[in-house]
């Protein structure tokens, strides 16, 4: 049983107003699918499905704000739950849990448990949590911010408190767009 799997999405696309549906990824293991995880190109790198999705009308790329568990063995920060920012305003603990379940249930986690913690995230942070040098930017967060200052305020005090481990304990996760798109 794969481990990582993906679910369909629906969402209305702001450009045309065409309602659309696409799979998206809701549990991502990087030992399964480490492409699904890289980018070489940074945070707009990835593949449809985990950060956006694309209207097949007209083409214009939609931020996805469905929750998805991404595990990654080895990593400095080896599980993030990313999700929309209202989400993360609520509980999301039944959703983590929900995740964290089906990753179990499908073999995820050595002798059948998790035994680790979560850190929660906005789903439009994801591909700088997954794209950044996390480890160096635990250990110089302003330079990390100041090297995402071209992406917009909202993305730079996110990823401050993402490095900080604040946004699942109530940290200022916004629910606002900056003409950049970014979050």
């Amino acid at each position: 049983m794969s481990v990582s799997v993906r679910a369909p999405y629906a969402w209305t696309c702001e450009e045309c107003g065409r309602r659309c549906e696409a799979p998206v990824w809701r549990v991502v293991d990087s030992r399964e699918r480490p492409d699904v995880l890289s980018s070489r190109t940074g945070p707009d790198g990835f593949g449809a499905g985990l950060c956006q999705v694309a209207c097949p009308g007209c083409g214009t790329r939609a931020y996805v704000e469905a929750p998805v568990l991404v595990l990654r063995a080895g990593a400095v920060v080896p599980t993030l739950f990313a999700t929309s920012v209202a989400q993360l305003h609520e509980d999301a603990t039944a959703t983590v849990a929900e995740l964290v379940e089906q990753a179990r249930l499908a073999g995820a986690f050595a002798a059948g448990r998790f035994g680790g913690q979560v850190v929660r995230l906005p789903r439009r942070l994801l591909p700088f949590a997954l794209s950044c040098d996390v480890e160096r930017d635990l250990a110089d967060p302003e330079a990390a911010c100041r090297e995402l200052a071209e992406h917009g305020a909202p993305t730079v005090t996110n990823y401050r408190y993402f490095l900080r481990g604040d946004i699942g304990r109530g940290g200022p996760v916004r629910g606002g767009r900056e003409r950049s798109g970014r979050v």
